[in-house]
């Protein structure tokens, strides 16, 4: 099993200590079209096979593997709270000798993910998909909650299989990577076969991977406006301003969150302003790595995944209801005291409606009961003991359900 690179040699006997207390970070390997592959999995000690439990996929970033990215994204605490399996695969050697800005201080080679066969001969694809295959052979995956999270460049393999597998995850998100262009480069295509959910989280001073793209990658606006197409996400869009809970890190974060999609998708974007290439509430750079520039505190990306995440199964697009169907409203949004739930219903129906915090626990049940065809007002007022936050409800009218954010301040 390949060690960490050179970044993190001085971190890389804090890693076992996950195993001291009952967890496992397993060394793992698969072989692929007669090429072995390796990957590690994290298993929190909570788990003992008796329930499925959701399968998070953590990419690596250039010149990273495994190792690196467990130690820069620290997903393993979210996951032995929230439940879940890990894994984190290791990138092979690519060239990217013509990707690179020319003033890039990093190597034309090193550990990467092969975007469409232009950076190398590994079909990365294939690993990442048979990986998937022997973690649900040997351990207890709910097949239904499977998603991929990537870093840089992992970011970008992230979106490869978005394009190509879209029917294994349940949703995606990326920190600080783009989609590749499928212009000009055919064998790139993206063509997912249904609507998929996708968080990205970019700096808008990312020295390292430009979030206004290129030649090659669509960068961050044009990411997002990809996949709002393919979502087919109407242009109302919720923003909001997270706390800016360390003044010190020179960075704030603002959310844009397009929820009115099809399928029950969604497409989010937090900007970090000020922010660089680097995992947001991740572990600290390593000595000589100043470029990535300044680190955001504000936000763990690794909890803001997994809470994008928690809200989605991937189930049939028919039990999912548009917002628009119903002339669906929740307001004021932001809100401060008070929250008004308004929408139509074309007949008679069963209501049921939730709010539920980031961590996807319910907080009330705010409705359940039968409602008459026509205009429906749900009230509720804040309980004290509410924080301030980003919250989320769904609402169930029948046999289908809409979930959509609202800001409580």
């Amino acid at each position: 099993m390949r060690h960490p690179s050179t970044f993190y040699p001085i971190l890389f006997f804090l890693l076992f200590s996950f195993s001291t207390s009952g967890q496992e970070l397993l060394e793992k390997t698969i072989t692929v079209d007669g090429q072995e592959r390796e990957y590690l999995l994290y298993v929190p000690a909570a788990y003992d096979g008796s329930a499925d439990w959701p399968l998070v996929l953590n990419l690596h970033g250039y010149t990273g593997d495994g190792y690196g990215q467990a130690l820069i994204s620290r997903m393993n605490p979210v996951a032995d709270t929230a439940h879940f399996l890990v894994a984190y695969p290791d990138g092979e050697m690519v060239d990217v000798t013509g990707f690179l800005d020319p003033d890039s201080p990093l190597p034309t080679q090193g550990n990467g993910w092969n975007l469409g066969g232009l950076l190398s001969d590994n079909d990365d694809v294939a690993f990442l998909e048979q990986m998937i295959d022997q973690i649900s052979l040997e351990y207890s995956v709910d097949n239904s909650r499977i998603f991929a999270v990537g870093n840089s460049l992992g970011g970008g393999m992230t979106y490869m299989l978005a394009c190509t597998l879209s029917g294994r995850f349940a949703a995606i998100a990326t920190v600080s990577g783009s989609q590749a262009r499928a212009e000009g480069n055919p064998s790139i295509p993206c063509e997912p076969a249904s609507p998929l959910p996708v968080l990205l989280i970019y700096g808008t001073d990312d020295n390292i991977s430009s979030p206004d793209g290129g030649p090659f990658f669509l960068g961050a606006q044009g990411t997002v406006d990809f996949w709002r197409s393919h979502n087919n996400c109407s242009s109302a869009v919720t923003e909001v301003s997270f706390e800016d809970t360390d003044p010190s890190d020179q960075s704030t974060v603002t959310g844009f969150l397009y929820t009115d999609c099809d399928g029950g998708s969604e497409v989010w974007r937090y900007r970090i302003d000020g922010g660089g290439h680097w995992w947001p509430g991740g572990g600290p750079l390593p000595p000589g790595f100043e470029i990535a520039g300044p680190v955001n505190r504000d936000i763990n990306g690794s909890v803001e995944a997994w809470n994008f995440f928690n809200r989605h199964t991937l189930t049939g697009a028919r039990q999912y209801l548009k917002p628009s169907e119903i002339n669906l409203r929740a307001y004021p949004n932001p809100a401060a005291t008070q929250l008004t739930f308004a929408f139509e219903l074309p007949e008679a129906a069963r209501v049921h409606l939730t709010l539920y915090n980031p961590l996807g626990q319910p907080v009330q049940v705010l409705a359940n009961e039968n409602l008459p065809a026509g205009r429906q007002r749900i009230g509720w007022e804040r309980p004290a003991s509410v924080a301030a936050g980003l919250y989320y409800y769904r609402l169930q009218v029948g046999g289908r359900f809409v979930a959509r954010p609202v800001v409580l301040k």
